[in-house]
């Protein structure tokens, strides 16, 4: 896209401007000599200044990441439990299937259909309590996956914010140290003023 494009090329230029300002401060220091940096001094320059740049950019993602890690394998776990209790249901339809086969053919004595019936109307009612638990179990997982998404959301908020306020903290502990230093210069400067 063209926005990654032109973040591409902001850090491109960033980087190069590194490695010449390093290069002209490596010669500044050298005066006389015109030492030019070796290309593993620059690749090192380099790596430092990409580690530098990711970590600053990933850090407020990291939360989502642990989230997302977290609901994919929760989704692996509830596709597995659908998974087997699809399969446990076409078996049980398939015994239902069978059951209701062997007995049209034993149609013919009354006790035998009368029995193979009753067991089949208990398997029905089985598959259905079956399919009833199944639909139950999987809309109480929907229910804590989406639960589960809120949380996260709301604790990768949380944590934006803490690191906000840790900023602003950080920020203010500035302002109060240099507001010290003036007023221990401006004392200092009173004092001689007197003296």
């Amino acid at each position: 896209s063209v926005s990654s494009i032109g973040s591409r090329d902001f850090y491109v230029r960033y980087i190069e401007s590194a490695v010449i300002k390093a290069n002209n401060q490596h010669t500044q220091s050298s005066s006389a000599r015109c030492i030019c940096l070796s290309q593993e001094n620059n690749m090192n320059i380099l790596h430092d200044l990409l580690t530098a740049r990711n970590a600053c950019e990933t850090k407020p993602f990291q939360s989502i990441h642990e989230s997302n890690a977290a609901l994919l394998n929760l989704v692996d776990t509830l596709q597995y439990r659908c998974d087997s209790s699809a399969r446990e249901q076409l078996e049980l339809q398939h015994l239902v299937s069978q059951l209701s086969a062997s007995s049209s053919g034993e149609n013919s004595n009354g006790k035998k259909g009368n029995a193979a019936s009753k067991a089949e109307a208990r398997m029905r009612d089985k598959i259905e309590k079956l399919q009833e638990q199944l639909n139950q179990k999987l809309r109480a997982e929907i229910e804590t996956s989406a639960a589960a998404l809120k949380t996260a959301t709301e604790l990768s908020q949380l944590k934006d914010h803490a690191s906000a306020q840790e900023a602003t903290i950080a920020n203010l502990r500035d302002v109060n140290n240099r507001d010290e230093n003036t007023i221990t210069n401006l004392t200092t400067q009173l004092a001689e003023a007197q003296n």
